[in-house]
């Protein structure tokens, strides 16, 4: 008996030929745009966030902490990259916290935080491009309340503000149960707040940015040159005392 010929394919299935789809072509690329739109203007916004943080660094209140975060996955075309990025980024902040510190001479601003590992940190830049940063940190034997005293050891910034030629900021660190600082400099008393800064475990210091005056006759200063420093709570009594020297 002889068996019937196999189909080979393409094998007709005699299913009816689909209706041509009628594509909207318009307003699928409009809707890409729109897409493509909608993106781009959640980068630039995330952007702008970050921009007016930092800008607000510049303009806001003194003692005020801002969230920051060098180094990290988030990119940097999304947030305003200042010069001090890279130092910060070696010591990170704990909580990736800033607290401002100042922003005075105008165009400057200048932050304090602390790291994991105890350090107490400062950095001043200038706002505007150009101009020269400073940064420092005092180590972990430098906080004060670890070995019952009051004040950390002043610090003067390596490069000077533009107004170098009439006074010089320094900084210094003292316990926060301090609300002002004042500081003998070539025998005249200068004062200034002091700014908590966190740390880890709860806990805070305070950290302050002094402007000392210069005699016009002085051809420099040192350690010799501060009479000592006193620390005045809120209600004006002496919580720590300092000096004579830096």
């Amino acid at each position: 008996m002889t068996q019937p010929a196999r189909e080979t394919c393409p094998v007709d299935l005699h299913y009816p030929e689909p209706a041509a789809a009628d594509l909207d072509l318009p307003a699928i690329v409009g809707r890409g745009r729109r897409i493509r739109r909608r993106q781009r203007l959640g980068k630039a916004a995330a952007g702008a966030v970050a921009c007016m943080a930092v800008a607000s660094m510049a303009v806001g209140l003194r003692g005020t902490t801002f969230a920051w975060f060098p180094g990290h996955s988030e990119s940097q075309a999304g947030r305003a990259v200042t010069p001090i990025d890279s130092f910060i980024a070696i010591n990170p902040p704990v909580g990736g916290k800033l607290t401002l510190l100042s922003n005075r001479p105008k165009g400057w601003t200048t932050i304090a935080w602390a790291t994991r590992d105890g350090q107490v940190c400062w950095a001043t830049y200038p706002t505007a491009p150009g101009g020269v940063t400073d940064q420092n940190c005092w180590q972990p034997a430098d906080v004060p309340g670890r070995g019952g005293e009051g004040f950390g050891p002043l610090m003067p910034t390596a490069e000077l503000f533009p107004v170098r030629r009439v006074a010089v900021p320094e900084f210094g660190l003292v316990t926060p149960r301090a609300d002002r600082v004042t500081v003998t400099f070539f025998g005249r008393r200068f004062s200034a707040g002091v700014v908590p800064v966190p740390m880890g475990g709860g806990k805070t210091i305070g950290v302050y940015m002094i402007w000392l005056a210069v005699p016009a006759s002085a051809n420099g200063y040192g350690s010799g040159d501060v009479g000592g420093a006193v620390a005045y709570d809120r209600a004006g009594h002496v919580v720590a005392r300092h000096g004579p020297g830096l």
